[in-house]
């Protein structure tokens, strides 16, 4: 929706004036392009700014940054609350008055009437700043899943926030130096950085998800204001009825615009499912667009034709080419400011930019394989939980349905991997020991989220809160953003999320079938070709074929003449082995994510000059990781 910045002098001191807030501002042109504010507080001392992309009120009564009717609560926000109007009616009951139609004076007058806790009756998406005239407060705040950004500096002298690093780092404060530790995870695993605070620049962070922070005279305070719970467990005699009730709601929701809508669609199950319920409730020609590739592993044409006919949508195929890839690679690591750890960002990005000729906001599937066990390696959480519990029956008959899709040999030894007697998921494995994924908050008596018992959600309250759900939504904000579209997620509406993880496992996957529990929902609303297809490929890239073509020269000599070579980050020798060996008959992932990731790193540190003729402390480390063959298979 927005571009957010602001900042706060603790010590009384006002280092940004109104020129250098402006210019932070103007960073996130491209976060909204249809209107600008700023507004300075307390004799320079704290300030927000606003960058806009109307959605909702087009008018310039829902410019921001907004204040309520009094003038003493002051608002810069980016996201969308879904429950806007139900909100207002109650404000308005309790004797608030609005000017405007949309959503931002709502949340202002909530914050009036009932403080931080507002922020446990919001449905949607965001993150946001409020400044409190009278009491010299700032009180910020992102969504439940993360959907929207929210990062931050903080010295104890000054408090700095924005949508965007960029916005932060244009501000002067701090320097624009690497992470030593996040670039060595980057370098090890790819499970370990966005799921935490840290980002590649020293000194930057995110708030977490569900997080709100205080900042006062008295000093900061921090809260989890939400969570998922591990002991909870529902579904009742229907569940299949009631979640897809919970996600036609959820769309519904996610259509409320004053702007063109449409679908960012694939061949599987999720973007078809909201395809098909957005359909039912605007009528058809909903504008989609789908990328595909000329290699049959990779084309999904034939999958989204069912639906795109079914539903008569104006639908655009978007080709993504090896050549476009590398001429495009400086623009897309410059919006995602960060390397990124997973495959099919420039996907996105060409399904973006193209949308953006027709549409201001783009639906989504994402979030739904997180929460209703969409990816294989649950299989074998399951089969783990069968055999914890002695249920050996249901046990055999889902190890009978993996053997017959991966052969006896290879489904006995995942299982055996699984279960501890081999080598663990290396990225699960080193992400446990970096942080605590059980939830702090919720935790029921008698619960313990590391029985065996609970694999199963112990891995999605993973999945969901570390990796790789929080990459995902970072790549779709900033990949979509970057073409001042607005990325929404009907899947990780807050009540329908809550329910679909709490259903039981069984519920979830049963005789080899993921994500069973939403087949079943959309039964006789999708095409059973989609609705019962085995072996849907996640979002990616074809990125074997590619470099098994004429790609790989150029990328080599990219990599080897580019600064993370050439400054030490990566071992030379290791580097040259691994992108002039000859490519494999077969696919070898270890090698092709090799290369890819060190392609995004030494894109990264061309992107920012600054940072190529400083070494730091990360790079022996960095090197050891990429003679030992750092980069891990993936599902």
């Amino acid at each position: 929706m927005c571009g957010i910045v602001g900042f706060v002098s603790r010590r009384g001191a006002a280092p940004i004036d109104v020129a250098r807030l402006a210019r932070m501002r103007d960073t996130l042109l491209h976060r909204g392009p249809d209107g600008a504010g700023l507004q300075i507080f307390d004799g320079g001392r704290a300030g927000l700014a606003h960058r806009r992309l109307s959605i909702l009120d087009l008018s310039p009564r829902a410019a921001q940054p907004m204040a309520d009717p009094s003038g003493r609560y002051w608002v810069t926000f980016n996201g969308e609350i879904y429950n806007f109007r139900e909100l207002r009616t109650e404000l308005e009951a309790h004797g608030h008055t609005f000017r405007s139609d949309g959503d931002t004076e709502v949340l202002v007058a909530a914050y009036a009437e009932w403080g931080e806790a507002c922020v446990e009756r919001l449905r949607g998406m965001w993150a946001f700043a409020i400044w409190d005239e009278k009491e010299k407060t700032l009180f910020c705040s992102r969504d439940r899943f993360g959907i929207k950004p929210f990062y931050y500096y903080d010295d104890g002298d000054l408090f700095v926030f924005a949508s965007e690093i960029r916005a932060i780092l244009a501000g002067g404060r701090p320097a624009p130096e690497p992470c030593p530790s996040s670039l060595a995870a980057y370098l090890a695993t790819p499970a370990v950085v966005d799921g935490l605070e840290e980002t590649f620049f020293q000194g930057v962070r995110r708030l977490p998800p569900a997080h709100a922070l205080t900042i006062s005279p008295a000093g900061t305070r921090r809260r989890r204001y939400w969570d998922l719970d591990l002991a909870a467990v529902e579904g009742g005699s229907r569940p299949e009825r009631e979640l897809r009730d919970r996600l036609d709601a959820a769309v519904r929701s996610h259509l409320v615009s004053d702007v063109p809508v449409g679908v960012a669609l694939s061949g599987g199950l999720d973007s078809t499912s909201v395809l098909v319920l957005a359909t039912r409730a605007t009528g058809p020609g909903l504008p989609v667009y789908s990328s595909w590739y000329p290699y049959r592993f990779w084309d999904e044409r034939r999958w989204t034709e069912r639906v795109v006919e079914q539903c008569e949508a104006e639908a655009t195929y978007l080709q993504p080419t090896p050549e476009g890839f590398l001429e495009t690679l400086p623009r897309i690591i410059w919006h995602l400011e960060e390397p990124p750890l997973l495959h099919g960002v420039y996907s996105r990005w060409c399904v973006a930019e193209r949308a953006s000729r027709d549409v201001t906001v783009l639906l989504s599937g994402q979030g739904s394989d997180e929460l209703l066990a969409g990816y294989t390696r649950y299989d074998v959480l399951l089969q783990r939980d069968y055999l914890a519990r002695g249920r050996l029956l249901r046990f055999a008959r889902e190890f009978r349905s993996a053997a017959s899709r991966w052969g006896v040999v290879q489904a006995a030894k995942v299982l055996r991997q699984d279960l501890g007697v081999g080598d663990p998921e290396p990225d699960f494995a080193l992400g446990e020991r970096l942080r605590d994924v059980s939830p702090p908050q919720r935790r029921a008596p008698g619960i313990d989220p590391r029985n065996p018992v609970n694999a199963l959600n112990r891995r999605l309250y993973y999945d969901i809160t570390c990796h790789p759900l929080p990459q995902l939504l970072r790549y779709d904000d900033k990949l979509i953003m970057a073409h001042s579209v607005e990325c929404r997620v009907p899947f990780l509406d807050h009540p329908l999320a809550e329910f679909a993880f709490s259903l039981p496992p069984w519920v979830k996957i049963r005789d080899g079938w993921r994500k069973l529990a939403l087949r079943r929902a959309m039964d006789g609303d999708l095409p059973k070709q989609v609705q019962w297809r085995r072996g849907k490929r996640p979002f990616g890239m074809p990125y074997d074929e590619w470099l098994s073509g004429p790609l790989l020269p150029e990328i080599a000599s990219r990599i080897l003449e580019g600064p993370a070579v050439q400054d030490g980050w990566l071992d030379l020798a290791a580097v040259e082995r691994t992108v002039k060996c000859p490519a494999p008959a077969e696919a070898n992932p270890l090698r092709t994510q090799s290369i890819v990731r060190w392609l995004w790193l030494t894109a990264w540190l061309e992107s920012h000059g600054a940072l190529t003729d400083r070494r730091n402390a990360a790079a022996p480390l960095a090197r050891r990781w990429a003679r030992s063959g750092e980069a891990r298979p993936r599902e």
